[in-house]
């Protein structure tokens, strides 16, 4: 990077590259982010070839936060908010390391894992976002996200739950998504679904549920 504090390889085809640069423009506050941001650039690179991504951690006003509780964090552009990656941390480089693929370009930082607990009460919304599917909607998956920093939303917990015609989870290049948020003591939760769609949806008798 720019800065000499982020790096990223691989092995690529003839004419391909791999680049990462420091983002000065992305500004916080922010919820889970404790450091500067990067974008990571992939042109010509095999779909399937595992990439090697490490940032460092040295200097960072962690707010005493243990390099244990530390990932790296990427956004996703489809939700709106960051994505939370396991990484290694090495406490001689105070480096975080992890293995990203061709499909995760964007943006990068080093952020705090967020507590993984998801209020019950966010069941509601689900079930409210559920109630109304867009035309054309064969499949869903539904997350949760949580902002304690002006609208800087994380993802929280594992995915709420996925669906499709009959019960089951199809793929398309076609989506969509709807939100809802509720304000529970100092934090913003936001559920998305992300729904995806095809053309006259599910064949008729079938029609959306749970997986």
């Amino acid at each position: 990077s720019t800065d000499g504090r982020a790096w990223v390889s691989g092995r690529g085809m003839p004419g391909s590259s791999v680049g990462i640069m420091r983002h000065d423009d992305v500004q916080g506050p922010f919820t889970a982010v404790l450091g500067p941001v990067y974008e990571v650039s992939l042109t010509r690179v095999a779909a399937g070839e595992p990439l090697e991504l490490m940032i460092s951690y040295d200097g960072l006003g962690l707010g005493g936060v243990a390099p244990s509780d530390l990932a790296l964090v990427r956004y996703d552009r489809s939700f709106g908010a960051w994505r939370v990656h396991p990484a290694v941390p090495d406490s001689v480089t105070r480096r975080l390391m992890t293995t990203i693929s061709t499909g995760e370009a964007g943006l990068w930082a080093v952020g705090r894992i967020p507590s993984s607990e998801v209020p019950s009460s966010l069941e509601v919304l689900v079930s409210e976002l559920l109630a109304s599917p867009p035309s054309g909607a064969i499949a869903y998956r539904a997350q949760a996200t949580v902002s304690t920093a002006d609208s800087d939303f994380v993802f929280v917990g594992d995915e709420l739950v996925r669906g499709g015609c009959g019960g089951n989870y199809t793929t398309s290049p076609f989506t969509t998504r709807t939100s809802s948020e509720r304000r529970i003591g100092k934090a913003t939760y936001r559920v998305h679904v992300l729904w995806n769609l095809q053309e006259g949806g599910c064949e008729s008798p079938t029609r959306l549920l749970p997986e």
